[in-house]
């Protein structure tokens, strides 16, 4: 049981240092045209326009507009770095009721994450970027071995 606790936290530290490094990659992708004068044009009337159009792809990141002095901004860090927090702070936690609701903790910050990452890539966006999938594939993984854990810690429980 042993040599599996220690598996279970390398790989759970690598898909947060994963999600980590996501919060550098492009999020979202959003495609929008302009006029000659810089003004923009909606993708209805492109056709219609008989002048030259310049096609402007904006790629989002998690980290625009990170101010130390905004609310959001942390959160939003949050959202990418909590799981390699957790780990260290779990690493010295003795007392089983402390961990129980560590654990509970963290399944709520792997839903919140999802939820978040989702509203960064999609909201006012054409498209997810990379970065977003590669979010997702790191909170699938981490996902992944929690719920197997929570599956051998009852399994265990009732046997």
């Amino acid at each position: 049981m042993e040599k599996y606790k220690k598996i279970k936290e390398k790989i759970k530290f690598c898909a947060g240092i994963l999600l980590f490094i996501c919060f550098f990659l492009p999020i979202s992708k959003c495609t929008y045209y302009e006029d000659e004068n810089g003004n923009r044009i909606s993708s209805e009337k492109i056709k219609e326009y008989s002048g030259k159009v310049v096609e402007i792809v904006q790629v989002d990141h998690a980290y625009d507009n990170f101010s130390i002095y905004k609310l959001d901004s942390w959160t939003t860090l949050i959202v990418f770095i909590w799981p390699i927090l957790l780990l260290y702070i779990m690493r010295f936690i003795k007392n089983n009721k402390v961990i129980i609701i560590f654990r509970f903790i963290e399944v709520l910050l792997i839903l919140y994450s999802f939820l978040i990452i989702d509203f960064l890539s999609t909201f006012l966006a054409d498209s997810r970027a990379y970065g977003a999938y590669l979010a997702f594939f790191a909170l699938g993984i981490y996902s992944m071995v929690v719920l197997i854990d929570i599956g051998l810690k009852i399994k265990e429980r009732f046997s």
